[in-house]
């Protein structure tokens, strides 16, 4: 997926505006003030193929461009980059799998990865040995020894980040990262938290009423009576905070973060000059556009879509539909009832019949029950003599409900980018600069 068509992509790059802003922003999260910027971005994990397209997408259109390119990583979100979830095959059933490699956090839940320790070591030496495929197997391997030659960064997501370039070399062209909660350390942020002070109300009611403009966004309204704001709290190895203007006084910058309204609208208006969202992003990034208009007058660099769909090839697995395991089930279950289902004709009729003098009965005031049991030692006969058949169709039931659930996991594109074929991620990367090549650049 490519929108709007890359032909777009050049002129709508090179007819944003700059912000005076823009070259100290740039400088500060160590981005070229001179040039076109492309940026995208997203959580610190081992992303899907989806992302791996924006990544890809990313580098091509800067180098089609003649500028850099730059990836935001989201390092204060609640992803879980420390579980691995990969397909695996369990009592011969192919099932989703997760591989934990990260010290245990007790219930200390939503530790963004900015605020998190590195892998355990010892984790990363026990790899999984119920892979689906020796393919899925290799890459978990790799994920292992990208993370153990990172083992000296001061944080999970300094590790990801590090071992995912590491994962990408010789497959995207290589680009500087922007961690998210440096956005805080920059002179732009400074101004915009002096305003958020000067009246935080009025930045609530903006940041609100764009929500509520955009339902499809899935945004939840700031809690306007509680004061809160569009940022986060961070401390090491606690729980990210949500930040209430009261609290702006009792907080080092240094431990706020912007919240993803926030991140997106600083990096598009002063740090890029074309934005390269996921389905995502596009979704929710409107309102983040009438949001920052109107509440600082700020414009935002054009954003554009790119994301894609790859699968891991898994073979030995019947495809099979939800919709067709529930008729399935759905015929299992009412051949105990419908004699009908089961070819039995005479059965079907006398029940039929049974049930009209059941409602004759009940509409007279009369008392139904000769004939309601009549109908269920019919029922229970009719199941002695199919007794097979009713059999037959509950093993095909539960095998069509098993195959779907494999087939779910076989069709899954979410799995981590490492573990398809490294070939298979280059054919996708040419596959999307491709299908940037045509005019304009």
């Amino acid at each position: 997926m490519i929108e709007p068509a890359g032909s777009s992509w050049a002129s709508l790059a090179r007819g944003f505006t700059r912000p005076a802003s823009s070259n100290a922003f740039r400088a500060e999260l160590g981005l070229p003030a001179d040039g076109l910027v492309v940026m995208s971005g997203h959580q610190v994990e081992f992303w899907h193929a989806g992302i791996f397209a924006k990544r890809a997408a990313c580098a091509a259109a800067a180098a089609k461009l003649g500028g850099s390119a730059g990836w935001l990583a989201v390092d204060q979100d609640s992803s879980e980059p420390a579980v691995i979830r990969y397909p695996a095959r369990r009592d011969g059933r192919l099932v989703a799998a997760a591989w934990e490699i990260g010290p245990q956090l007790g219930n200390r839940a939503d530790v963004p990865p900015a605020c998190r320790p590195t892998a355990d070591p010892r984790r990363l030496r026990d790899l999984p040995t119920d892979a689906a495929t020796p393919g899925v197997s290799d890459g978990l391997a790799r994920v292992a020894g990208a993370l153990a030659s990172a083992s000296g960064e001061s944080t999970l997501a300094s590790q990801v980040i590090a071992a995912t370039d590491s994962l990408l070399a010789g497959v995207v062209r290589p680009m500087p990262t922007v961690l998210a909660t440096s956005i805080s350390r920059t002179g732009l942020f400074g101004e915009v938290l002096t305003t958020m002070r000067a009246d935080p109300g009025r930045c609530v009611d903006l940041y609100n009423r764009a929500v509520e403009a955009f339902p499809g966004s899935r945004l939840r309204p700031l809690d306007a009576t509680r004061g809160e704001l569009p940022l986060w709290h961070l401390r090491e190895g606690l729980p990210r905070r949500r930040v209430l203007a009261s609290m702006l006084g009792s907080i080092p910058a240094s431990e706020l973060a912007p919240r993803a309204l926030l991140m997106t609208g600083m990096i598009r208006h002063a740090g890029c000059d074309l934005f390269i969202h996921g389905t995502g992003g596009a979704a929710y990034d409107p309102a983040g556009e009438r949001w920052l208009a109107a509440w600082l007058g700020w414009s935002l660099a054009p954003a554009v879509v790119a994301s894609a769909t790859l699968s891991i090839p898994i073979e030995g697995v019947r495809v099979v539909s939800a919709s067709e395991a529930g008729r399935a089930r759905w015929a299992a279950h009412h051949a105990r009832h419908d004699p009908g289902l089961l070819g039995d004709e005479w059965a079907a009729r006398r029940k039929a019949a049974l049930l009209g003098e059941i409602r004759e009965a009940t509409t007279r005031g009369l008392d139904p029950r000769e004939h309601y049991d009549e109908m269920h030692r019919l029922l229970s006969r009719v199941r002695l003599e199919h007794a097979q058949r009713l059999r037959e169709l509950e093993e095909r039931a539960a095998r069509a409900s098993a195959d779907a659930a494999q087939s779910i996991v076989a069709s899954d594109r979410t799995w981590p980018f490492p573990l398809h074929d490294p070939r298979a991620l280059g054919s996708l990367a040419d596959s999307v600069s491709a299908s940037l090549a045509s005019g304009g650049w």
